[in-house]
């Protein structure tokens, strides 16, 4: 029986063996402030007692900065975590890049760009996010999805390459098959063993099956046939299938050519147009999984839409890219521990025992300040952490205290009672 307390409690005894005791502390209370605003009981979940670290939230720059922790091992542990906990044999992970706009270009890799949602050129950092999406909630509408890693981009290499090292560093099981699913502008990342998802260009080269070499005829052996051009061919096929696509209905032409840019590589292709739009150009969709349905693909795609939301959730309601740090360690670690309580989060939701709480936070003033610093995040914490059964068990002196700025006296009270 997978409760809500028993998967915080299962969630961070993966993660002992990776801290000492003093920085294991705070990384649970990190990850647990974040989720306070989702989960108001999840304070009464502790490995060790408050008492026995003395500085508590003073030191969250510090453990970020200094401590010897590496972020991808805790993605490893996460993805090893997930796979446990639901028993996958297919991995499906969704990878994207991202923008964080900054107030500064002092910041670690902060470039001028331009901001599309604000229209304008402005300092932002760019960032490459990979998560990954369970396959058993395939067939409902809405998938849910979850934050693994994320790597800071700068200019000494392409976004391209950052995500193929991503890649390879996570450790994955024997039996599991892993599909990467991602858009047009990622699309040449196909690392060895993997199967890629991805949209293609209208443009792309397409080339079909080579034809066989003569006996006796010397030079090597051709590797591409005729060359296809997926417009033309889907306005002259007359084998069109309609199918479902995100509450749509598409034409579908479904073809199994080789592919340029992954080394003339057999794949399968979709060259889909909705039946409502015929005024718009068609779409291409390729896997290099050649076994798998044209359905099946369309399904898989349409679950890279996610990671928008995923995007939103931890911008607006987290704190991804707004540490102000100087070094660019720090900050990757401080966005992967937004990314872990982010999994958190989403594995208490799919058990339906989230408590309503007041997003409308009293220390805010301004209705645009969604820059969550250390401090803020102590006092989410502070504001959040104590449910109503301990309020109830603490004496009326420790109650008249100002509770939120958590005096000595209050904090060992607390600490005896959990």
């Amino acid at each position: 029986m997978f409760s809500a307390e028993n998967i915080i409690r299962e969630f961070f005894s993966q993660f002992q063996a990776f801290f000492n005791k003093q920085s294991f502390v705070l990384f649970e209370m990190i990850v647990l402030s974040l989720l306070t605003r989702y989960y108001q009981d999840a304070s009464l979940v502790q490995v060790w007692r408050w008492q026995d670290y003395s500085k508590h939230w003073t030191n969250i720059p510090r453990f970020v900065r200094c401590y010897k922790w590496e972020p991808l091992t805790l993605s490893n542990v996460l993805l090893r975590f997930l796979v446990r906990l639901f028993k996958l044999r297919e991995l499906y992970f969704v990878a994207d890049t991202t923008l964080c706009e900054r107030y500064s270009w002092r910041l670690p890799c902060v470039f001028r760009r331009w901001i599309l949602k604000f229209r304008r050129y402005g300092y932002a950092q760019e960032w490459v996010v990979v998560s990954i999406v369970l396959p058993r909630l395939m067939a409902r509408e809405r998938f849910r999805i979850y934050g693994l890693m994320a790597a800071l981009w700068d200019k000494t290499k392409k976004a391209t390459h950052l995500l193929e090292e991503m890649l390879l560093r996570l450790r994955l099981p024997e039996w599991c098959r892993p599909y990467l699913i991602v858009d047009a502008g990622l699309n040449s990342v196909v690392p060895e063993g993997w199967h890629i998802i991805t949209r293609l260009r209208l443009d792309a080269r397409l080339y079909g099956e080579p034809l066989p070499s003569r006996p006796g005829k010397r030079g090597r052996k051709p590797l591409k046939g005729k060359r296809y051009y997926a417009e033309k061919v889907f306005y002259r096929a007359k084998d069109k299938v309609i199918l479902s696509y995100r509450n749509q209905e598409p034409k579908v032409v479904v073809r199994y050519w080789r592919v340029h840019q992954w080394g003339y590589r057999r794949a399968l292709v979709l060259i889909c147009q909705p039946v409502a739009h015929p005024e718009w150009r068609p779409i291409v969709l390729a896997t290099t999984d050649v076994e798998m349905s044209p359905q099946t693909l369309l399904n898989l795609y349409s679950a890279r839409l996610e990671i928008e939301r995923l995007f939103q959730d931890v911008k607006k309601n987290g704190a991804f890219g707004k540490y102000r740090g100087k070094k660019r360690v720090a900050h990757e670690r401080f966005n992967n521990l937004v990314l872990l309580s982010q999994s958190l989060k989403q594995l208490i939701a799919e058990k339906g025992e989230i408590t309503a709480i007041d997003l409308n936070e009293p220390w805010r003033k301004r209705k645009d300040a969604y820059s969550l610093s250390p401090n803020q995040l102590r006092r989410v914490l502070e504001a959040y952490h104590l449910s109503e059964k301990i309020m109830q068990l603490l004496p009326i002196r420790e109650k008249m205290q100002k509770i939120p700025f958590f005096k000595e006296r209050i904090f060992q009270g607390l600490a005896r009672i959990l």
